[in-house]
């Protein structure tokens, strides 16, 4: 099982479903876990690369849990998951961060009832949601 205080995806190949676990991030004193069960389709997703990262680490001796890493298998810090971010979006002119992206989806939400869902999910409360990622 993993560790206490780290974030980790539990893949369940047989029933092609995948959970997140959220135990470390800026407001877990207050949010504790999240636990995120991930939709079929991105379940899919989700395996698919979980099989192909775990060929590459094979191919070339990577020996790590990670589920983000850089070339040399080294695990990828927040600031180089942004710069990867802005790389995916750079042909389209458009810096793309993760606050960004957060922005992007609570701004198109409107129904209550899913604003409280995701406020559990991004692991803030709903004033913080709207006073820094809600756009008008």
């Amino acid at each position: 099982m993993a560790h206490p205080y780290y974030n980790y995806i539990i893949i369940d190949n047989k029933n092609k479903d995948v959970k997140i676990v959220l135990e470390k991030f800026k407001t877990a004193k207050t949010f504790k876990n999240i636990n995120i069960d991930v939709d079929k389709d991105l379940s899919k997703d989700i395996i698919k690369y979980f099989k192909v990262l775990s060929d590459y680490k094979k191919m070339n001796s990577i020996n790590n849990d990670w589920f983000l890493i850089h070339k040399n298998g080294d695990k990828l810090s927040r600031n180089n998951f942004t710069i990867f971010l802005n790389n995916i979006f750079k042909e389209y002119n458009k810096k793309i961060s993760s606050s960004l992206i957060r922005k992007i989806v609570s701004s198109s939400l409107y129904n209550v009832p899913e604003m409280k869902r995701l406020e559990k999910v991004m692991g803030h409360n709903l004033s913080t949601q709207l006073k820094y990622y809600v756009k008008e």
